[in-house]
């Protein structure tokens, strides 16, 4: 190694390198090193440069600081962007081997932003491959969690997106999903909990989604604007990280993007192109670390043939009225496809949008398509693992249809097993329900994943017959009661939830029976995918 003057010290591009920005004691080796009074306000030129013994470092300007309230020794990575932003990264090698970055739009004006320590995750952008590995691993637990693919039978398939507005969601929207028993998606700003129209809390969350089936999909951290890279993985990755924080009962498998102006992430814009995933920092960012996600890259259906993919598009309703949701929907059964129904419930009852009356009729007729056997109703995530080629659909319970008498289920002693007509079926005037622990010390791949309680009742006069599913220790206690009658004859009865993650190897105690009223017959109860 040659000493060499600062004065003749030249960065990667061939430019003098800079005395007080560098420091004393400078040298070039694979970049340049740091002297012990080096700034990094001033370090603006690309290249990487180094602090390689920690007696020098400790008087590094303008660095992160460690536990120690000390800058470890690192390495230091500056890059200017085209559009004239600057970031720095600094890899702290000697103390915590944390990584910080920050970035400036106007270095001659000093305006840097504060160092953000970067979140543990897998970036896209820096390690290609193991983005990709993460990528991988992630559609395999999303697909794991449901057992598959999910078979629609040949049948459309129809998801309910609503995009935060927490308020008017959980006062006029939450009652009529609980009203028709349909499964939906939350897209959640997890720094937005507080904004008016919007005050939650992740504890609320969490339950709508155990025992109600909303499924939480991340939809940026703010619903701002990220201009420069430091911004964009605040707004990914330190938003997708507070919100499994806040929601540790739950998998966060999908992403939504929210519809910003300016760069638009920095030409992502929303994933209008295939390009917008692989060619853009923000797109890499998203792919790697989720499972699926929703886009703008092809129309409003969706192809229903289980490959897992990203930018999915999707209708808005705000403004339309029920007759032409309906029309979109017929559009779906006739072409049998996927659709995914997008609503903002800020603008709900506003002049010139959708009321909820007409929300409440929009409900019903996908409800009515539903228990006709005419369509499906899914979570969004799951709607990319709808396959019309095949009716098979995981389910978590045995002996369904119980071919095998009352094997594998508990508290049977009103039930008698009856078949006509080719259908088994048990029979109760009681009001003990049938009883079945789905245990999963063995099968914690389905933990995390949206499912509902289904079965098929009928009852020869009037009843009222409960589908249930607890797991106290979890927080699950999802329940629905059901009138039914005689002349409806068969007909299938559900409960959305989610299975929480931190079930470990309780028991999931699912129970579906008759409460009051008339004789009742049950068949072919499944805790199946949604």
């Amino acid at each position: 190694m040659t000493w060499v003057p600062i004065a003749e010290l030249r960065g990667p591009e061939g430019k003098p390198g800079d005395a007080a920005a560098l420091g004393r004691f400078d040298r070039i080796e694979n970049g340049i090193e740091l002297g012990r009074s080096a700034d990094a306000n001033l370090l603006t030129e690309n290249g990487d440069y180094y602090s390689r013994y920690g007696d020098v470092s400790a008087s590094l300007i303008n660095f992160p600081k460690g536990p120690a309230g000390t800058t470890a020794s690192g390495h230091l990575k500056v890059r200017t962007t085209k559009n004239g932003v600057t970031t720095q990264t600094w890899q702290d090698i000697g103390q915590t081997f944390q990584v910080w970055a920050r970035s400036t739009a106007s270095v001659s004006a000093g305006t840097w932003s504060e160092w953000l320590p970067m979140v543990n995750r897998i970036d896209g952008i820096q390690d290609n491959t193991r983005s990709a590995f993460s990528r991988d691993i992630k559609v395999q637990r999303y697909e794991m969690r449901r057992g598959g693919v999910i078979g629609t039978g040949g049948l459309p398939a129809i998801a309910l997106r609503y995009d935060h507005g927490l308020a008017n969601f959980k006062a006029k929207i939450l009652p009529l999903l609980r009203k028709y028993n349909l499964p939906s998606g939350q897209m959640i700003n997890p720094a937005g909990l507080a904004e008016p129209g919007n005050v939650s809390s992740f504890a609320e969350l969490q339950s709508w989604a155990l025992n109600d089936g909303v499924e939480m999909a991340f939809h940026g951290r703010t619903h701002g604007e990220a201009d420069n890279s430091i911004t964009l993985r605040r707004e990914i990755l330190t938003g997708l990280e507070e919100m499994k924080a806040g929601l540790p009962k739950l998998e966060i498998e999908m992403w939504a993007p929210p519809g910003v102006g300016g760069s638009a992430f920095m030409g992502f814009d929303t994933g209008k192109t295939p390009e917008s995933f692989y060619d853009t920092e923000a797109g890499q960012l998203i792919m790697a670390n989720h499972a699926v996600g929703d886009g703008h890259s092809f129309g409003s259906y969706r192809n229903l043939d289980g490959k897992v993919y990203f930018g999915g598009g999707r209708p808005t309703i705000d403004g339309q009225t029920p007759s032409w949701v309906a029309s979109i929907i017929r559009g779906a059964m006739n072409e049998g496809m996927g659709l995914e129904l997008m609503l903002h419930p800020v603008y709900l009852d506003q002049p010139g949008y959708i009321t909820t009356s007409q929300l409440d009729e929009v409900l019903a007729n996908i409800a009515t398509l539903r228990d006709q056997g005419k369509l499906t109703v899914l979570t969004p995530s799951s709607l990319y693992l709808a396959d019309a080629k095949t009716d098979v659909r995981h389910n978590l319970l045995r002996n369904s249809c119980f071919r095998d008498g009352l094997t594998g289920w508990a508290a049977t002693g009103a039930f008698d097993v009856v078949t006509e007509r080719g259908i088994t079926f048990a029979r109760t005037t009681s009001g003990t329900s049938l009883v079945q622990n789905a245990g999963f010390g063995r099968q914690k791949q389905f933990v995390g994943g949206p499912r509902e309680l289904v079965c098929k009742v009928r009852t020869n006069g009037t009843a009222v017959v409960r589908t249930r599913a607890v797991a106290s220790g979890a927080g699950l206690y999802a329940t629905s009661d059901h009138t039914i009658t005689a002349a409806q004859g068969w007909i299938e009865v559900r409960q959305p939830l989610v299975i929480p993650t931190n079930i470990d190897e309780e028991s999931l105690i699912t129970t579906s029976g008759r409460v009051s009223g008339s004789r009742v017959d049950i068949t072919d109860i499944r805790l199946q995918a949604i």
